[in-house]
């Protein structure tokens, strides 16, 4: 039982808060997996050792309860999220070492509460490991189970832009998951989703008829605000 409770208080020191007593085994791991950051691992170690779901939606809501709000200043359209169903903003920069420094704000306490999962995990993280983050890690974390899929989908958007305002700051190029953009896009029936520098090139014959514009568009809303620069092109114009 000692030992049970000494890595629960472990966790909880991990993710800076102390939950009500409950037996637990938690397990910390600290070291960074293939596509997360050291600090990001260790809190998605930590969430998931959490004793169930209840624990880790408190978890969210005591982080948005003592992370301070963003200045009028930057909450500006320019770093609002699109597609969320609260408010939420985004301000990303890089320090002198060239490392993420990330701050976030949001009028729901859920949503905020994620965003500060973001703002913990990869502040202090290089451009290129921020780039490499995949969305799933959420369900590693077990946090996806208190999230409505508008609530998901919303917190995917928040990391893709984090990932896009990291893009254009760092000028890292290359860093985009064609494997997990393709998958998205299987809807549009694409015969051909490549990388084309520091974005997306999409050939699919659903593009005939369609302005440039409206082709962007449709991609945009297929991917759900991924911020990823898309060339789209027809088979004819592909030369296939």
């Amino acid at each position: 039982m000692a030992r049970c409770c000494v890595l629960l208080v472990t966790a909880c020191q991990a993710l800076q808060y102390a939950p009500a007593r409950r037996r637990a085994y938690v397990a910390l791991q600290a070291t960074a997996t293939a596509a997360r950051p050291a600090k990001l691992d260790t809190l998605v170690t930590a969430m998931a050792g959490l004793p169930d779901d209840k624990y880790r939606y408190k978890q969210l809501l005591h982080w948005a309860g003592e992370a301070p709000s963003l200045p009028e200043a930057d909450q500006v359209d320019g770093n609002k999220v699109p597609g969320c169903l609260s408010t939420v903003h985004v301000v990303v920069t890089l320090d002198d070492a060239g490392l993420v420094v990330l701050k976030g704000d949001s009028d729901g306490q859920l949503t905020k509460g994620l965003m500060v999962l973001l703002v913990k995990g990869l502040t202090g993280a290089t451009p290129e490991e921020v780039l490499a983050v995949d969305a799933s890690f959420i369900r590693d974390a077990k946090v996806e189970a208190s999230l409505t899929p508008g609530r998901n989908n919303g917190f995917v958007n928040m990391l893709a832009m984090v990932q896009a305002k990291v893009r254009a700051l760092s000028g890292v190029v290359g860093m985009v998951d064609v494997e997990a953009l393709t998958s998205k896009l299987a809807a549009l029936q694409p015969s051909v989703v490549e990388a084309a520098g520091d974005g997306l090139r999409v050939v699919a014959a659903c593009f005939e008829g369609l302005a440039p514009k409206k082709r962007k568009a449709l991609v945009a809303a297929v991917l759900g605000g991924d911020g990823v620069a898309v060339v789209c092109e027809t088979p004819g114009e592909a030369g296939g």
